[in-house]
């Protein structure tokens, strides 16, 4: 039983989110939304001869556009999603993008590795403030950049130790 799979000794917080609420919401009203336009706006009699919208020509674009059939608001939805979720990523990626100019954060981290002040550079990523929801951090993978400096700094300082306990068991 070497092989036997062992169970994570802490364990794993899902974290509810609130964007899967969004998507779940979002995607059915832009399909009402797309519907509604195409059987209210884009099927107004005002748009075909005569109004008749069945056997009626087109007289503009709108009844042109009605005149494509049931996958038109279907396409019309797709193009909602896109247009709704692009705002939505813009949005909190903007407001995860921190408060400080990311050009001087980015210099002082540099100058801070370049005279082997790790500690600094992870102070620095603290400065740098991230968008805050009432749970804590938004999900981003948390800041990278001093996760990877505590990593690095955690690895300094265990190859230090190893070669102090290697010292001591060749002296």
């Amino acid at each position: 039983m070497a092989n036997a799979p062992t169970k994570p000794t802490t364990p794993v917080k899902k974290e509810s989110s609130n964007s899967g609420l969004f998507a779940t919401l979002t995607i059915p009203i832009c399909i009402v939304v797309a519907i509604i336009i195409f059987i209210y706006i884009l099927g107004d009699p005002s748009h075909y001869t005569d109004g008749d919208v069945e056997k009626g020509t087109a007289t503009d674009f709108f009844g042109r556009i009605h005149k494509g059939g049931n996958l038109v608001p279907l396409i019309m939805s797709y193009l909602l999603i896109v247009i709704v979720f692009s705002i939505e990523r813009f949005v909190v990626i903007g407001k995860a993008a921190g408060t400080g100019n990311v050009d001087a954060f980015v210099r002082k981290i540099q100058s801070a590795l370049t005279a082997g002040n790790i500690d600094a550079a992870v102070a620095e990523c603290d400065k740098q403030k991230r968008f805050s929801s009432k749970r804590g951090k938004i999900r981003f993978k948390k800041n990278t950049v001093k996760w990877k400096l505590t990593t690095h700094l955690t690895l300094i300082r265990k190859h230090l130790l190893f070669k102090k306990t290697l010292k001591k068991l060749l002296h």
